[in-house]
């Protein structure tokens, strides 16, 4: 994804504000917060353009709910 779509992406409010509600939801640990949001980003800005807002935040949605696994499993296999 381009810089330009990415920083579209971040002007959307209401997806910022899903990825915080969301790591807040998945974990009350401030320091895995900001990992899952910066985890959730990072795929954001690696995701293919132009897609809609609702593929991104269910995009989002799994991202951090695996990235939550490891964190409390540490390396297990996910499928």
């Amino acid at each position: 994804m381009t810089t330009e779509a990415v920083f579209e992406l971040f002007c959307d409010v209401d997806l910022r504000q899903h990825i915080i509600d969301e790591a807040k939801r998945l974990t009350g640990n401030r320091k895995w917060q900001k990992d899952l949001v910066g985890h959730a980003w990072f795929v954001l800005g690696e995701a293919k353009e132009q897609r809609t807002a609702a593929y991104y935040r269910e995009l989002v949605d799994l991202v951090m709910a695996r990235r939550v696994l490891l964190l409390i499993y540490g390396e297990a296999v996910i499928t």
